[in-house]
């Protein structure tokens, strides 16, 4: 299992991402319409494709029916964006990254009428622990316990969209290879960015925030996108030796990583990042992930 602790990497650098993307949305939204940030990534990962391609350029030599799908997966790998930052806008971090345990689910779905995979009745016991845990963090306790369901069904269609992503790249991978599909999948996110870029509003907004020269912002998103991108390699090389439900678990522990950064943040710089410190709300986080490890752990022992 020294697969695990190689992907564990990614929830962490993840958790790292979601208050970056947080501090962006809160600090500059009235600045940089999170589109822009989308069209910022698409330049990054325009230059990550292009060093694939000198190491490895046989990754052009895909059939043509598979760029189409990964080209297709790498826009949903920027739709998803779009739902994701308007929860995030209304929510904590700690709060709505959980709700991406809801992705594990899905792709076990998709799994099992897709590819055939198959969980154990364990691994279904504790799927279904994971994902109670992440759905009691999007409760509110204030006078009456209430769902957000704005938040929730945001987060839901982001799952949605993810997990459909992720069923073109490992139907691809699984025909094809690792680096040819990451880097037709990165072009697909650049394409997008270029849709993004004809937009007019988008365009603009983009535009302005280069002219305005603020360099703190572009220097933030490019930090965010290396973190984000190395995340994403280790977890996609994952997809091709393990079921999608499982690997997708192993991100279960994320929400951990994002509460305990957010707390260390909130003490020492909460000017950039906050949590709520409140001991309700602090102890009903720590009530569900607590059941989202429990979970993760009866996973991780009946693999």
């Amino acid at each position: 299992m020294h697969w695990f602790f190689i992907t564990l990497l990614s929830p962490f650098l993840w958790g790292i991402t979601n208050h970056i993307d947080k501090h962006l949305v809160s600090r500059y939204a009235k600045q940089v319409k999170y589109t822009s940030y989308i069209i910022s990534s698409g330049f990054f990962l325009a230059f990550a494709a292009i060093l694939i391609f000198i190491f490895k350029p046989a990754v052009i030599h895909l059939g043509f029916g598979y760029i189409l799908l990964m080209i297709l997966a790498g826009c949903l790998g920027a739709i998803y964006l779009f739902p994701y930052y308007a929860a995030i806008n209304l929510e904590e971090a700690s709060v709505v990254v959980p709700m991406f345990q809801m992705v594990p689910i899905l792709g076990f779905i998709f799994g099992y009428f897709l590819f055939k995979e198959q969980l154990s009745l364990v691994q279904i016991i504790a799927g279904i622990i994971i994902i109670f845990g992440s759905i009691g963090l999007s409760f509110e306790l204030d006078k009456k316990v209430r769902l957000k369901w704005q938040v929730f069904l945001l987060m839901l269609l982001s799952s949605l969209i993810i997990s459909v992503q992720v069923v073109i790249y490992k139907f691809v991978a699984q025909h094809t290879d690792y680096w040819s599909t990451i880097f037709w999948l990165e072009l697909g996110i650049v394409f997008f960015a270029l849709c993004l870029l004809g937009v007019r509003d988008y365009r603009n907004n983009f535009l302005n925030a280069v002219v305005r020269q603020n360099k703190k912002i572009f220097l933030i998103i490019g930090i965010n996108e290396v973190l984000s991108t190395t995340a994403a390699f280790i977890f996609y090389y994952a997809y091709l030796f393990l079921p999608i439900a499982v690997v997708q678990l192993v991100g279960s522990v994320q929400p951990l990583f994002v509460l305990v950064i957010g707390i260390i943040a909130s003490i020492f710089i909460p000017t950039v990042i906050y949590e709520n410190l409140n001991r309700k709300f602090l102890a009903q986080k720590i009530i569900f992930i607590v059941l989202i490890l429990i979970g993760s752990y009866l996973l991780f022992n009946n693999l």
